[in-house]
């Protein structure tokens, strides 16, 4: 500000003195021309008298510090006192001539070639319609300039000196007290009574911007608390595809570092991926998949009064949708397949049997095999309508669990099968109160145990046993000695009409709903369950439940 205020009154001031000079150099050049003219203009009256009077004779006895030429009507130089007349130019062109031709008389004036002296012209029509004309050369306004230069330049360089300080010293003393105004309370420390108004604006303005900072702020931090407690992922490009936002999710997704940020996205491989893929697509959305996780992505453009001020870019994680989706289409394909079996075999046996093309003796096998296939379908539907009630928690009364009494028609069911294959069952229960629905439960022990006794073999050992875990949970252990679960079928042996590779091979019936409803009994109890293999071999199932006081 000090450096302007300076050269704005430097400048203002040899401006002031530049037009004083160029006004004044204005004047006197049209005084002078005008005396010059009035000077031309008496001189030519005397010699146009002498002239009219004696004729071309008298022009020539005429003595004159002024140039004198007689010029015919048609330009021709008749006569010239200071050169000869007829090695001169036509005339007829020049402008004072013309003037005089037409109206009489005429002025004009023209620098020398060295631009020292001007000449100055004025011609008058004869009687005899010559044209006679004058002229007289003086010192142009450059040439006077040039005898007083050393002293103009003088006078300027001192008045330059005198402007430069006049002009530091006025804008230090008008700035100084303006830098010494407190921006925190400029209303209380205004220098000048002028700035007074624009003290009190900063005072106003100041308690804006806090405002705003303070509001810009909490919002800042609210985007921020809401865009980090967003499960989905969230990207934000603007007009010229940089980074400007992305949250936990989605740098965690992209691998995106502090550094990519207000960069463009081309520097992130993985976004920069997903965004070209998303430009070549006719609709704004797709699905991208990451470390075993399935997102649905959604590309929207942001615009303001019909300009592109940039891209939204959010990730919905839709693994479980796509995993349910996945599972009722292997559920579709399962349940028709479980049911297309026994009713394939019920069919076929009662076409033999309609057709009369079986032996009277094979109809009662035939009859067993259709009444086998039948109690596979109703077992099969038993379950389903078992898993259903579980699901949505239908006509279920909790009760105080006693295990021993819970189990105990469990293993009366099972103990022929048991015995049948020389398997003995140890069954070991601990005096933990919990409360529960005893006909899930009951299903759920029931189908752990007919599944140990179904895969382990014969001559093999099964147990049931119960741990108490800590202060807020047990666990319930079931195992047996047959062979272990492959890894990659621990997590599949829970899902619907699933049967591991084990069951297939060794054709050992079943619907493949038993362990699916295991699990959700589990969870209906808001327990766990896991398989694991131990170190001596076979199969471990193994229950966490909370207990009592964590339950409720």
């Amino acid at each position: 500000m000090k450096k302007k205020i300076f050269y704005q009154n430097l400048w203002l001031t040899l401006t002031t003195l530049l037009l004083l000079l160029t006004a004044l150099s204005i004047f006197l050049y049209f005084q002078l021309r005008q005396i010059f003219y009035q000077q031309l203009t008496q001189e030519n009256s005397l010699v146009t008298g002498v002239y009219e009077k004696e004729g071309f004779s008298g022009l020539k006895n005429l003595s004159s510090t002024e140039r004198i030429t007689l010029i015919a009507p048609d330009g021709t130089v008749l006569y010239d006192n200071q050169g000869d007349a007829t090695t001169m130019e036509n005339h007829r062109q020049r402008t004072e001539v013309v003037a005089a031709l037409t109206k009489g008389s005429g002025y004009s004036q023209r620098e020398s070639p060295t631009f020292l002296t001007r000449n100055f012209y004025y011609a008058k029509k004869m009687t005899d319609g010559n044209v006679l004309r004058l002229a007289s050369t003086q010192q142009s306004f450059l040439s006077l300039y040039s005898q007083v230069t050393l002293f103009a330049a003088g006078v300027f360089i001192l008045l330059l000196l005198l402007l430069f300080w006049a002009a530091s010293s006025l804008a230090k003393k008008i700035v100084t007290p303006i830098n010494q105004v407190d921006l925190l309370v400029p209303e209380a420390s205004a220098p000048y009574p002028e700035l007074q108004p624009l003290m009190r604006r900063l005072q106003t303005q100041n308690q804006e911007i806090q405002a705003q900072i303070q509001r810009l702020s909490q919002q800042e931090q609210q985007l921020t608390l809401i865009t980090n407690q967003m499960a989905e992922g969230l990207i934000l490009l603007d007009a010229k595809d940089h980074l400007l936002l992305a949250n936990p999710v989605a740098q965690k997704i992209f691998a995106i570092l502090p550094t990519d940020f207000n960069a463009s996205y081309e520097q992130i491989p993985k976004l920069a991926a997903l965004y070209q893929r998303l430009q070549r697509k006719t609709l704004p959305e797709m699905l991208y998949y990451h470390q075993q996780r399935t997102y649905q992505v959604i590309s929207n453009p942001v615009e303001d009064e019909k300009h592109l001020v940039g891209h939204v870019l959010l990730l919905f994680d839709i693994t479980a949708v796509a995993q349910q989706e996945k599972m009722r289409r292997e559920f579709t394909a399962n349940v028709t397949h479980e049911l297309k079996t026994p009713l394939t075999s019920i069919s076929g046996y009662a076409e033999i049997i309609h057709e009369g093309i079986v032996k009277d003796s094979d109809i009662p096998r035939f009859a067993g095999k259709i009444q086998t296939e039948a109690k596979r379908l109703l077992n099969l539907i038993d379950d389903t309508l078992k898993l259903a009630s579980l699901e949505q928690k239908n006509d279920l009364t909790k009760e105080t669990i006693h295990w021993d009494a819970l189990l105990a028609p469990i293993i009366a069911s099972l103990q022929e099968k048991f015995t049948a294959q020389h398997q003995s069952l140890t069954v070991k229960t601990l005096p933990i109160p919990f409360s529960g629905y005893p006909s899930v439960l009951q299903d759920v022990f029931y189908n752990l145990l007919e599944n140990a006794q179904k895969y382990s073999g014969n001559d093999k050992k099964l147990s049931f046993s119960m741990e108490d875990l800590d202060a807020e949970h047990f666990a319930i252990l079931v195992a047996n000695d047959g062979p272990a679960i492959p890894p990659s079928e621990k997590e599949r042996i829970f899902e619907r009409f699933y049967r591991g590779d084990l069951s297939h091979s060794s054709q050992i019936s079943g619907t493949g709903l038993g362990l699916a409803i295991v699990k959700h009994g589990v969870l209906l109890h808001h327990g766990k369950i896991t398989s694991e293999t131990p170190a001596t071999g076979g199969t471990l199932f193994k229950i966490i439940f909370p207990k009592e006081k964590s339950s409720e």
